[in-house]
C-alpha cells in the first residue's frame, strides 16, 4: 500500500525533527540559551526545524490526500500513488522543506519562553522585522483515524506558533505549542514499574508505531 511509504517518509522526518525540537532544545534550555550564546548552533538547528517542520506537514498533506482518495475513489489510488509514483511525489516534500531550509530566515532558541521565535529578541519592539512571510473498512477508518490525528496535532501547534510570532501570548500557550510541535513528531508515553520507580518520559515516532500496529 502507498499509504505505508508515505507513513515510512513521514516517520524518517519525524525522527530527524525530534532530535531538534527536544534533544537540541532541551538542551538550550538547561544552558539558558539565546541566539547570541550559540549563533551558529541556534542557526543551523533553527533551519532544519523549520525545514522539517515544513515538509512534514507536506507528508502529512499527501497522507491524509492518500486515505481520502482510497476511501472515495479506490481506483484514483492507483492511478495517482501507484508503484514508483509514491516515491515521484515524495520528492515534493523533500524540495519544499529545502527550500525553507535554504531560502528563509530560520527560528532562534529563547530559553526565556522555552519555544522557537523568529524574533532574536535583541532589539525591543523590532520583532516584526524577523518574521517569515513563507511560513506564515474498518482498517481503512482506522489508517484515516490516525492519519487525522497527526495532521490536527500539527494544525494546533502551527496556529499558535504562528500566533505567537506577532503577538504577546501567555507562557503557558507558548510551551503548549511547543509540546504540540513534539507530539506531531513523536508520542509522549511514561514508563515505570511500582510507586518508587522514577518515570522516563520518552518520545516515540507515532507513524513508526502506526506500521507496526497495522501490521
Amino acid at each position: 500500500m502507498s499509504c505505508f511509504k508515505i507513513m515510512f517518509v513521514l516517520g524518517i522526518t519525524d525522527m530527524a525533527a525530534i532530535v531538534v525540537n527536544s534533544i537540541i532544545t532541551g538542551i538550550l534550555l538547561l544552558e539558558g540559551s539565546v541566539f547570541c550564546t550559540h549563533p551558529i548552533v541556534n542557526f543551523i538547528a533553527g533551519s532544519m526545524g523549520l525545514g522539517l517542520w515544513c515538509s512534514a506537514c507536506i507528508v502529512c498533506l499527501l497522507l491524509v490526500t492518500n486515505r481520502l482518495m482510497d476511501i472515495t475513489a479506490p481506483h484514483l489510488v492507483k492511478t495517482i500513488f501507484g508503484g514508483a509514483k509514491t516515491y515521484f511525489i515524495l520528492i515534493l516534500p523533500f524540495v519544499y522543506g529545502l527550500y525553507f531550509i535554504i531560502f528563509t530566515p530560520p527560528v532562534v532558541f529563547s530559553s526565556k519562553y522555552g519555544a522557537w521565535f523568529f524574533d532574536p529578541f535583541i532589539y525591543p519592539d523590532r520583532g516584526l522585522e524577523y518574521r517569515s512571510e513563507y511560513s506564515t473498512g474498518k482498517n481503512k477508518a482506522h489508517i484515516f483515524f490516525q492519519s487525522s490525528v497527526i495532521c490536527a496535532i500539527n494544525f494546533f501547534a502551527s496556529i499558535i506558533y504562528v500566533i505567537m510570532q506577532f503577538i504577546p501570548v501567555p507562557h503557558y500557550l507558548i510551551i503548549m505549542g511547543h509540546v504540540g510541535w513534539q507530539l506531531g513528531h513523536g508520542e509522549i508515553r511514561e514508563e515505570g514499574e511500582g510507586d518508587s520507580s522514577i518515570k522516563l518520559s520518552t518520545c516515540y515516532c507515532l507513524d513508526c508505531v502506526n506500521i507496526w500496529f497495522l501490521f
